[in-house]
């Protein structure tokens, strides 16, 4: 493997594990040679971990500056450290170790120059594909408390008030002095110097205030999709061709 130019906008991003744990930046970022793709990224030595090592690009996503990587963060620190010499090609057989430790499949080569017996070229490009994914954006709770109101309310009521009501004495029908007529409200008294009297009870309304708790309203809580737009934005590469013919500047195919 060695390190392609075309691979370095990868290079210095921060990079995050499977969990979303930041461990680290790239440093380096190597293609595989059989493919020509960006592959495996290193991750340098420090407050992250003890040695540097290689992590694999594959299942990988760009979410904005920042590099995810599919696997977790003790994997990919238990994985055995690259050689020591910088900018020289990973020997075969830690490649190998690393493809087992990750458990990745063997990577097919690209279809190279002339493979096809002719001399014909293939080009390919970068398409972008999206997909979405649900992810908890917030909780919503529902709870019960009490506050306090003042109501006032106009309430009728009944009071008894007393009435003099006199009329003329009819000498035929009244001998001497008239009998007390009383009522279940009236009392007749007599003061201690011999002098009568007749009392009545007054009677009035008062208001009584009682308290009942009645349910007035149930409320649910339900969830309910609503389908909205978002704009994505990324980058996409594309391979050109240049022609070499006889006589004529290097141009490239239209």
């Amino acid at each position: 493997m060695a390190v392609e130019d075309d691979a370095r906008s990868l290079v210095g991003v921060e990079v995050y594990d499977s969990n979303g744990n930041m461990i680290g930046r790239a440093e380096e970022v190597y293609v595989d040679g059989a493919t020509a793709r960006p592959a495996w990224v290193l991750l340098s030595a420090g407050i992250f971990r003890a040695h540097p090592v290689l992590a694999p690009l594959h299942g990988a996503t760009m979410k904005g500056p920042t590099l995810r990587l599919a696997y977790h963060r003790d994997r990919i620190d238990a994985a055995p450290p690259p050689p020591d010499a910088a900018d020289q090609p990973v020997p075969a057989e830690h490649v190998d170790a690393l493809h087992r430790h990750y458990n990745l499949p063997e990577p097919q080569p690209t279809e190279q120059p002339g493979d096809s017996g002719d001399d014909a070229m293939t080009r390919a490009e970068e398409r972008l594909t999206v997909h979405t994914a649900p992810e908890p954006t917030e909780r919503v709770r529902l709870r019960r408390y009490v506050e306090t109101d003042y109501v006032q309310v106009t309430v009728p009521v009944r009071r008894e008030k007393v009435r003099l009501e006199r009329e003329p004495a009819r000498p035929d029908t009244d001998e001497g002095t008239p009998e007390a007529v009383t009522d279940d409200d009236s009392v007749t008294t007599q003061s201690p110097e011999g002098a009568e009297g007749h009392d009545i009870i007054l009677h009035e309304e008062r208001p009584i205030i009682t308290m009942q708790t009645v349910p007035v309203e149930r409320v649910r809580l339900t969830k309910e999709t609503v389908d909205d737009t978002t704009t994505v934005e990324s980058q996409v590469r594309s391979e050109r061709i240049d022609v070499d013919l006889p006589g004529e500047e290097t141009r490239p195919l239209d």
